[in-house]
């Protein structure tokens, strides 16, 4: 019986996914610098849910990271490993200086309230899945800036002289 025991114990301990917890520090930074500093400028509205799903990690390492040329293997492994153990919460201020940290909910009020029913401009993030050497990060990025106006992306971005810079979309949708 104790044998078992152990065993499940065991079982269950190296089953258990690690939870992907990117430094505070880096998470801001990264917001901070990412598209020359856009989001510090003005204040804007985000979504207060962290973005990113269960398979986000699979079609990943599929679909665009096979075929990456400018990622090693390393780098593509320590992301879908950061994308698999991807943190669901909400965001907070302490990520980000300028933005205001709405519900969905919130959007749609003012959608209702709104003369034509569009709703606000606003941003939806994933958690940056930072490469293991910290060069590399890759963004799941909603934007929606009004009718006929928005961006669905994964991106791609490179550390370069300690900043944030974009180098490509590995999918994205515009209108």
């Amino acid at each position: 019986m104790k044998k078992f025991l152990l065993l499940l114990v065991v079982v269950n301990f190296c089953g258990c996914r690690t939870a992907y917890l990117p430094d505070t520090k880096d998470v801001k930074a990264f917001f901070a610098q990412m598209d020359n500093g856009i989001l510090s400028e003005k204040k804007f509205l985000l979504i207060n849910k962290i973005t990113g799903d269960e398979g986000e990690h699979k079609h990943f390492k599929e679909y665009y990271a096979s075929q990456d040329t400018i990622l090693s293997e390393l780098a593509i492994k320590s992301i879908v490993k950061a994308m698999a153990g991807s943190h669901k919460g909400i965001w907070t201020n302490k990520f980000f200086d300028s933005a205001k940290i709405v519900s969905k909910a919130y959007i749609h009020s003012v959608t209702r309230r709104s003369r034509n029913w569009t709703p606000p401009a606003h941003y939806t993030f994933s958690l940056p899945w930072f490469s293991n050497d910290n060069k590399f990060a890759v963004l799941s990025f909603e934007h929606y800036c009004g009718r006929l106006c928005g961006e669905w992306s994964v991106r791609l971005y490179k550390k370069v002289n300690g900043r944030w810079v974009f180098v490509k979309f590995y999918d994205a949708i515009f209108s």
